[in-house]
């Protein structure tokens, strides 16, 4: 084996670069460390989740993810899009976190029209969970150590234009007075067919924050 050592490998001709032959392995030893500046493309196969956008926010009135604006893709790049949130509070006590999205024909949160249904664990009794202002609602947080929640939300298709916009989740944290809560479900947004653009986090009371808030993309080939 010969070791060739320059400081950066340009194209003879033309943009592109070719490293090796098919069926060639190219390895990246342990401690290494490939630092990407550019596109990547074509890394992990076909239907994988490719990571978009974090945020981490400390008592912000509302926190938004919007298609083309700090290189966040909400769009028909990718079939379905999946949000994670981790450690997400209200700055009140026995106050709910919450989540609404915006339409790309009107670009407007919306406040109301959604037909939002689910589930609720505490201990060994469930209940039934249902909104029409918000995609979905957390039962409450508190200002006590833990009283918080992480959840994960999924969109599928939502670029589409002649269908209702729609989610389903699942969150799971303690509520203020530290009981614990498992919620899932899903949402139809009913007041008009067309495209989600964006998601807005907020709470009903005081400011909301978070350690994260992860966007995600599925490829569909």
């Amino acid at each position: 084996m010969s070791e060739i050592k320059v400081n950066k490998i340009s194209p003879a001709t033309g943009t592109a670069i070719t490293l090796g032959d098919s069926g060639d392995t190219l390895t990246v030893p342990s401690g290494a460390t490939i630092a990407n500046s550019g596109t990547a493309t074509g890394f992990g196969g076909g239907g994988a989740w490719t990571f978009i956008k974090s945020l981490t926010e400390s008592g912000a009135s509302t926190i938004e993810l919007i298609n083309g604006t700090s290189d966040v893709v909400f769009d028909n790049t990718y079939i379905a899009y999946e949000l994670v949130g981790f450690n997400v509070v209200s700055s009140q006590d026995d106050t709910a976190p919450w989540i609404r999205f915006r339409t790309a024909s009107d670009t407007t949160w919306q406040t109301s029209g959604y037909k939002s249904t689910g589930v609720i664990g505490s201990g060994t009794s469930t209940g039934n969970w249902s909104a029409t202002t918000y995609v979905f609602q957390f039962d409450s947080t508190g200002t006590g150590t833990g009283e918080k929640f992480n959840f994960r939300m999924t969109f599928y298709n939502p670029a589409q234009t002649t269908d209702y916009p729609s989610a389903c989740w699942v969150a799971n944290g303690l509520r203020h007075e530290r009981s614990a809560r498992h919620m899932s479900g899903h949402s139809v947004y009913s007041n008009s067919t067309g495209a989600i653009d964006g998601i807005q986090l907020g709470t009903t009371g005081g400011n909301v924050s978070c350690d994260f808030l992860k966007l995600y993309g599925l490829s569909g080939s």
